[in-house]
């Protein structure tokens, strides 16, 4: 129901390696941002074809990209 890009977040790990940061950033950056609004509802379980803990799996990914994105950016 919050409309968050659930496989961007959960790919973040992958692009982090794999792409510059500034580009990385500014693909993966709002979708973090916007799974921060996850309610935990676990809708996304239900419809989920595979059955994965989806919330917990974006909790993990938002703290992964906090720390990246800390090591990164110069304050």
């Amino acid at each position: 129901p919050q409309n968050i890009p659930i496989s961007v977040v959960l790919v973040a790990k992958s692009v982090a390696k794999r792409m510059p940061f500034d580009r990385a950033e500014s693909f993966v950056g709002p979708a973090i941002e916007k799974a921060k609004e996850c309610t935990e509802c676990e809708q996304c379980i239900e419809k989920c074809p595979y059955n994965l803990d989806i919330p917990r799996l974006l909790k993990k990914n938002i703290a992964f990209w906090e720390e990246f994105r800390k090591e990164r950016v110069v304050s």
